[in-house]
């Protein structure tokens, strides 16, 4: 009896249960995004130990949740940023949990459902299998005060490269940013028949000789750094006039850590700015699906989605209808610089994305006629 009475004086404590998520972790400001701000948030909030997991190429990640599948068994793999190819490949071979978007409070409460950019993945309908965490539009970033007038298509940049040669490269593809670049100018040259493949496949190759045509010219003889996370250290340094990024506010974290020149400035491409969406989504494999949705909706609650577009944090576009938020919450999501460009003006040459096999037939022509 006197040991029963002691147990009922114990205090009940309450275990905070673990969830990972796997991102791509070349971007410091995201890093910092998920470890500074979310993390703890989620932790105070949720009671959720969030686990950040690093990762290179998503594929990866996919080949082990697909033998995991295979093998009957759960993984580690709770949470997954994903888009594009990843999604269209995770989707078709099985490897998503879900459908599970109606059981997010914040999506059915914060996300316009007629709003049809959330509802594809690279034209890929998303059927419930993942969750719109942020937009996406690929912006060229130059300095200024060394090119006041930029080029901004392709006919503009052979002229530009010509005349001032070793100061333009761009990351070696498949890297997102890098593929999005060439298929910014391949729009641009052929308009809505870019997006058929016979087009691709059977009037490509003068395209793929004038991209070849530049690489005398370029940085160090033709030198592609491996990423765009290389490809801004050379921008920083002044060694070349551009980079590139698909998160146009995130060019003010830059400028405010000294990695870019304060006169640093975006613009797009003419009519071929391309814009996308990115998500998260599930594993199949995961043991704690429910602990992984709670994660996600807190993810695109509006404490989340202000923080993540906050220039000063990450800059990355929210995925939420700012007119469904109270005053105070809106307020939060009003950010100025004089290195952005205005809603409006970035919507003028947004343009929507390839499918994802369309952009790997991209991708292999350019190794074949450009790398080789």
């Amino acid at each position: 009896m006197r040991m029963f009475g002691l147990f009922l004086l114990l205090p009940i404590v309450s275990f905070a249960q673990s969830v990972s998520i796997y991102m791509w972790g070349g971007s410091s400001a995201v890093n910092a995004y998920m470890d500074e701000h979310i993390i703890p948030l989620i932790k105070k909030e949720k009671n959720i130990d969030l686990k950040r997991v690093p990762i290179e190429d998503p594929k990866t990640i996919l080949r082990r949740i697909q033998m995991e599948k295979n093998a009957h068994r759960n993984g580690d793999v709770d949470v997954l940023w994903i888009n594009g190819e990843n999604f269209k490949l995770a989707k078709d071979l099985g490897l998503l949990y879900g459908p599970f978007l109606d059981n997010l409070s914040n999506y059915k409460n914060f996300i316009n459902p007629d709003d049809k950019t959330l509802h594809v993945d690279f034209t890929e309908p998303i059927d419930g299998l993942e969750a719109p965490f942020g937009r996406a539009q690929l912006v060229l970033v130059y300095d200024s005060a060394k090119t006041p007038n930029p080029p901004r298509s392709l006919d503009e940049l052979e002229a530009w490269v010509r005349q001032n040669p070793g100061k333009f490269t761009y990351p070696l593809l498949p890297d997102f940013t890098g593929s999005a670049l060439v298929r910014a100018f391949w729009m641009q040259v052929k308009g809505k028949d870019g997006f058929k493949k016979s087009v691709i496949e059977n009037e490509s190759k003068s395209f793929w000789e004038r991209l070849k045509s530049l690489k005398p010219y370029m940085y160090n003889g033709g030198f592609q750094p491996a990423n765009i996370a290389m490809q801004d250290v050379l921008f920083g340094k002044g060694d070349v006039a551009f980079t590139f990024t698909y998160h146009p506010s995130s060019v003010v974290n830059k400028i405010n850590s000294g990695d870019f020149p304060k006169t640093t400035r975006i613009t797009t491409f003419k009519k071929a700015s391309i814009a996308n969406t990115h998500y998260m989504a599930i594993s199949i494999t995961s043991s704690k699906p429910k602990l992984a949705q709670e994660v996600i909706d807190f993810l695109i609650s509006p404490t989340a989605q202000a923080l993540k577009q906050n220039p000063s944090i990450w800059g990355d576009e929210t995925v939420l209808d700012l007119n469904r938020l109270n005053p105070k919450e809106r307020k939060a999501f009003h950010f100025s610089h004089p290195a952005l460009l205005s809603q409006e003006e970035l919507k003028k040459d947004a343009i929507g994305e390839m499918s994802a096999p369309l952009i790997e037939l991209m991708e292999e022509l350019w190794e074949a006629h450009v790398l080789r």
